[in-house]
Order: structure tokens, then sequence, then C-alpha cells
């Protein structure tokens, strides 16, 4: 594939495109196609026009899922996007957000350390140096954004090609955020007529007659791939905290038992504590941090996992000491899991001492609690304990917590004659 003399540069108009409803595209049977699909021009439309989208998602908050299907054959699908989207914005350098992704899908990721330096009496001084937001760029009036399919479905991720001749009703399914749950993906919480566009557009790059498309397709031999799915409890509030004696921290005792890995190979998992207590979120009418994509650090939790009967980290687990360094553990835990992650030191933590004069917005504080494991076995079955501590009068570590597992699991596509099966390996 050495000369793009070889490909040509596709088009693909949807069949159907309704704002907060659904887009379909279909591609014609008989084709080979490079995976590099891309969607443009996707992104919401709101009022006022400087309303801006919840910077860790950007214009990704006019989608809800993405499926890649043959007929009625389900390939790959992201459900939750918003919040899988989110963690694949996170889980990329500074550099990619900074330089990249707040141009092409309008996030507010990517920062700098940012101050003022001088002279004193003949000596250097430095004042006020913090870590900021640069410049976000996340209007939603501005342009559509560009979006990489092979970034969200591991599908496309892990193949080289796509070919029709095999997959004769290949259809990308987008199903879009209604107008109430795209608002809820904004900076503010008071935005009106809030709709999705309607003029998305995809863009694929077909191989051309000749020897390479027929080797090509003579050669494919199906995939291996690991999509991303999500099993989630609910984790019930320590109570209202205002209810409890002053400077308490009323202690909570959690074993889930989660299903939705069962008889599946599990690579690795990321554990997120997704809030649900708006209030918690807004300042007013503005968005404080991440909102619902944010995952709130719990005062003095524990977490273990077990996996088949026997537990995957030593002792009982992850667990905060009273100064909070478990959160420096669980984020190197999901580093060494996952990759790099773009998380500012001390967004893992509830806070911190004069967190203000380090962090700007202090917004940004307690919004990326998120654990990495490596589990790599056939579940047949999957506990996760969570422990945790309310705090007087403090509704973000008292609400009541969405906690989700997101776990990479193997399936294949496996060729059976002129035919396919897809299934978990």
């Amino acid at each position: 594939m050495s000369s793009y003399s070889n490909v040509t540069p596709r088009i693909i108009d949807s069949v159907f495109d309704r704002a907060n409803n659904r887009c379909e595209f279909r591609l014609p049977a008989g084709n080979v196609y490079l995976s590099s699909f891309r969607l443009i021009n996707v992104g919401v439309n709101a009022t006022p026009s400087n309303t801006k989208y919840n910077p860790v998602l950007g214009a990704l908050a006019a989608i809800k899922t993405i499926s890649i299907l043959d007929g009625a054959e389900q390939l790959d699908t992201l459900r939750l996007a918003p919040l899988l989207s989110s963690l694949k914005h996170l889980n990329k350098r500074n550099d990619e957000n900074l330089s990249m992704n707040r141009f092409l899908k309008h996030v507010g990721l990517g920062y700098v350390a940012h101050g003022t330096y001088g002279i004193n009496a003949g000596q250097f001084t430095r004042d006020s140096i913090k870590v900021t937001e640069q410049n976000p760029q996340n209007d939603t009036e501005g342009d559509g954004a560009w979006v990489s399919l092979k970034d969200l479905l591991s599908f496309l991720g892990a193949s080289l090609v796509v070919p029709t001749t095999l997959f004769k009703q290949l259809r990308i399914v987008i199903e879009y955020n209604s107008a109430t749950e795209a608002a809820a993906l904004l900076n503010v919480d008071n935005a009106t007529n809030v709709s999705t566009r309607s003029d998305s557009l995809l863009l694929v790059d077909e191989v051309n007659e000749g020897d390479m498309k027929d080797m090509l397709m003579k050669n494919y031999q199906g995939v291996v791939y690991r999509p991303l799915e999500v099993d989630q409890v609910v984790v019930p509030s320590t109570g209202n905290g205002a209810d409890t004696a002053a400077g308490s921290q009323p202690s909570q005792t959690n074993t889930f038992l989660m299903n939705g890995f069962n008889n599946k190979k599990l690579h690795r998992v990321m554990i997120v504590n997704s809030p649900t207590d708006a209030s918690t979120w807004y300042d007013t009418n503005a968005l404080q941090g991440y909102g619902q994509l944010a995952s709130v650090p719990s005062w003095r939790s524990r977490i273990q996992l077990r996996v088949n009967g026997a537990t995957k980290l030593p002792g009982s687990g992850v667990e905060t000491s009273v100064d909070g360094a478990c959160g420096n553990r669980r984020l190197a835990k999901l580093v060494d899991t996952w990759g790099d992650f773009n998380i500012i030191p001390g967004q893992q933590f509830t806070s911190f001492p004069d967190n203000g004069n380090y962090i700007s917005p202090s917004s940004l504080v307690g919004q990326q609690d998120i654990f990495g494991l490596e589990i790599k076995e056939m579940v047949r079955e999957l506990q996760v304990e969570f422990d945790r501590h309310g705090v007087y009068n403090n509704a973000k570590q008292t609400q009541q917590l969405n906690l989700r597992v997101i776990g990479e699991v193997e399936k294949a596509v496996t060729l059976v004659g002129d035919h396919y099966n897809v299934q978990y390996v």
C-alpha cells in the first residue's frame, strides 16, 4: 500500500440523517476499503452562540452510539459513546490534545504551565505559576468535528482493509443524542435550541481495481479485535452529610457482582466513578469541571477486584491513606495498564491545600480518579469491592455514584467458506 495511486478517496452521503435522531451510511458491495473511515461535520448547535462543549468530550457530544453492521449482523458498537469517547480523549498525550484534538474535535484538554517571572533586588522570582487550560477552542458554533472511526471502533482499528465483497451490506449507523441529552453535555444548563448537526459525511479510501485489490480480497482471513464493553452498578449515597454529626465520616462497604463479562476473555479494565447529583457540577448555570463525565474520587476509599474467586490485587487492594496517597497509586495502575492519560497531577485527589494556586480553573481538581487493571482471564465471575467514607455536609463526597467497569474483551470475525462468524474468543 505504498502508492496512494492505488487508492481513491470517496465521500459517502448518508441515506438517512435527522438531527437528534440518527444517521446511516451504506457502502456499496463489491469493493475493498481501507479501514481509515472518517466522519466530518459532527457537532451540536445551540443558543447562545458562545455555548461551549464539555471540555473532555468536545463535538462528540452529538453522538450516543456508533455501530458498524453488515445487514443485521453487528460487527462492533460503541455504547455510552459520550463516556467512552471522553476516556479515549483522555487516553492521549498532552501534546496530542493541545495540538490536534482541540481543533479537530473541539475538546478543552491540553494544558500549559502559565505564570510570570521577574527580578527583585537582584533575585530571580516567579509568581502565580500554575497549570491552566490553553485556549480550548470548543464553541458549539465552530466548525464540525473530524472524527476517526478507527479510534472509536476496535473492529476498524484492528483491520487493514474492510472488503464489501464479504460484508455485502456494510453500514455505519450513528444514534444521535436527543436535544435534552446533548444539552447536558454543554457548559451551561440553560442552553436552548439544541440540535445535533444533520449534514455529516463519511470519508473512505477505496482500493482501485487491479492486482492489489484482488490480492487483498484473496488474502483476507478475518480479524481479531478488542471492543470496549461496559457494565455498571449503583453505589448508594453514604447518607446526607448534613444529617450527621459535624466532622463525621460515615463509612460504606460494598461488594458488587458484575455479570456483563461472564464467559468472555477480559484483557483489562477501567473503573470510573460517575457522579449522579447535578448540583455537584453546576454553579448557578455554569458547568464546573467535566460534569457527568468526571470520575470523582472518594474520601478514604478502597478497591479490590476478584476474578473467578481470586483477588487480583495483593492484600485488601488499593486503599486510601488519610493523606490521600491512594489517588497516586490508582493513577499509576491506570497508566501502567492503558498508557498515557492527559490528567493534571491533583485531578485524582478529592482536594489538596491551596489547589487554586496550582491548577486553573480550580474546578478541574477532583475530576479524574480512574482506576485501571490488567485481568487477562476468561471470566466466570467478576466481583468489585468498593468502600468509601462520606464527608460531613459535602454533597460531592456523599452522593450516589454509577460505578462503571469498562472492559476490553476479545472478539473475532472468522471465515467459514464464503461466509463468516462473529464470536467472542
